[in-house]
């Protein structure tokens, strides 16, 4: 285990390939961004060039093709390209360079895996499913319990806060929403909806006081986000509305562990938050929130995705015959 922020970059990768090149396996953090250097993906990519290297897993692999952030570092190093065709062939050569037959590539849902694998041209058998884990602290999950009357929204991959905005126009509560990407002009936004970026700390104290935490995802994208919003909301007991986007009938089923909505739709977005906070339902809500509390314990814990996580090393190193069968 390699504290990321325990060095600065540079010294992060030497370390990350040399510790890589000195064991059997290396299991690096495939979602990266661009503010981290990309050390993990930089690191893959050396440590699947080595003769007999180390097996290398990535996890999250939550890739889109012509990953934004990285068309966007390419661009500024091309000189600004305003062509983005040219951008995504750049970044699927620059993933093609990572991979190798000891390279695996851990996604979030069956349906990413669908998408990933004629998207980035890998082999259908290193491709493997890893569902994600809430990733509170205990001592998160141990704050006491509160139901506020707001709706709380957060994240900001992949999020549709345009649609959230819409939705909220009439209902019977304040909208705060946690992003540092949504900008829009405040003339056409309603007065209940307040938007703005918020330390970790005051982002889990309102996600554990508010009274309805909604997921709002765009549509027709590649690979799934928002499994850390709704999974820790749910951990805490607060009631789930969400889009139907990749993945999310994987983890949840609608109206038993929270509401899930047509993307784009705002009308049944503003539908499902009115259901929610209607006083009328609240036995119906709770009894889906505890629903979805058990599910979380059951199967979504952050410890369940770390386990998911080392059982495909060990299974691949068994495949390449690094290790005895039950070694």
């Amino acid at each position: 285990m390699i504290d990321r922020d325990s060095q600065p970059l540079p010294s992060m990768l030497r370390t990350l390939v040399r510790e890589g090149r000195a064991h059997e396996a290396a299991l690096l953090l495939g979602a990266v961004p661009a503010r981290k250097g990309y050390v993990d993906l930089i690191a893959a990519a050396r440590l699947a060039r080595a003769p007999e290297g180390p097996l290398v897993v990535l996890s999250e692999c939550t890739w889109e093709p012509g990953s934004r952030s990285l068309s966007t570092v390419l661009g500024r190093a091309l000189g600004g390209l305003g062509q983005r065709a040219p951008l995504d062939a750049l970044t699927r050569h620059a993933i093609a360079a990572i991979d190798g037959p000891r390279v695996i590539y851990c996604v979030l849902s069956e349906e990413d895996r669908q998408h990933f694998i004629p998207a980035w041209g890998v082999p259908p058998e290193r491709v493997v499913v890893t569902p994600y884990g809430a990733s509170l602290s205990d001592e998160e999950l141990a704050l006491p319990r509160s139901r506020g009357d707001d709706v709380f929204a957060g994240g900001d991959p992949l999020r549709d806060y345009d649609l959230l905005a819409e939705a909220a126009r009439g209902l019977p509560a304040e909208v705060h929403i946690a992003t540092r990407r949504w900008n829009p002009d405040p003339a056409g936004v309603p007065a209940n909806v307040h938007a703005g970026a918020l330390p970790h700390d005051e982002f889990v104290t309102r996600l554990n006081n508010c009274g309805v935490v909604v997921v709002p995802m765009n549509g027709g994208e590649m690979r799934s986000a928002g499994q850390q919003t709704f999974l820790n909301a749910m951990a805490l007991g607060k009631p789930v509305v969400i889009s139907d986007a990749v993945g999310v009938r994987e983890y949840i089923r609608d109206r038993e562990h929270a509401l899930i909505v047509p993307t784009g739709d705002a009308r049944a977005l503003h539908q499902a938050l009115a259901w929610v906070l209607d006083p009328v339902n609240a036995e119906a809500v709770e009894a889906m929130v505890g629903r979805a509390r058990d599910l979380v314990n059951d199967r979504f814990r952050f410890a369940h995705y770390e386990g998911r996580l080392l059982a495909v090393v060990d299974e691949q190193l068994e495949l390449l015959g690094r290790r005895p069968v039950g070694g």
